[in-house]
């Protein structure tokens, strides 16, 4: 079997995760525009976006590679579908954050509220608030957005892995 080196999981995880990372962009800032932050089913349609990326860099990678792609190869891909496009997004989120100021002081409110309603004393809400402003800022929204699309990306590529591997033919 001849070897395609110019097609690779690196050259088509960063150009799939590019796209899934701007169209993440996109679907957020229409998320925000529209004001749909809080309902949930929404926003895990971010997750859709991401795994179909994944789906199609896969199926691309199998094109160029005799429809060929171990399973170690589309769990790699995958993965580096899911930092790019998280690192773009996650990169969009901290600078709306930090030119939009009012938005953290709403979201701390909404936070600080939700726990009043699950019954915190008001001594608890004010362990937690260092934690919560903490969080807020551009640098721990980055940090949270990145392990989580690490780790929902981990878990898709392991399913969509899963589905799209195929062995290379051991016979020509």
């Amino acid at each position: 079997m001849e070897e395609n080196t110019s097609v690779n999981t690196t050259r088509i995880g960063l150009r799939f995760g590019l796209y899934a990372g701007i169209a993440l962009v996109i679907y957020s800032s229409l998320i925000t525009v529209l004001q749909l932050q809080s309902n949930f089913f929404i926003a895990t349609l971010s997750y859709v976006i991401l795994g179909a990326a994944m789906v199609f860099g896969m199926t691309d990678y199998k094109r160029y590679n005799e429809d060929a792609m171990t399973y170690g190869q589309g769990l790699g891909l995958g993965l580096l579908v899911a930092v790019v496009a998280g690192i773009i997004d996650a990169s969009f989120q901290a600078l709306y954050v930090y030119f939009n100021p009012q938005l953290v002081a709403e979201t701390r409110k909404q936070a600080i509220a939700e726990y009043e309603k699950q019954g915190f004393t008001a001594e608890q809400i004010d362990l937690i608030s260092p934690w919560l402003d903490a969080f807020l800022t551009p640098g721990g929204i980055f940090m949270v957005l990145m392990v989580g699309y690490f780790l929902v990306g981990l878990i898709l590529s392991l399913i969509t892995a899963a589905f799209q591997y195929r062995n290379p033919p051991l016979f020509d």
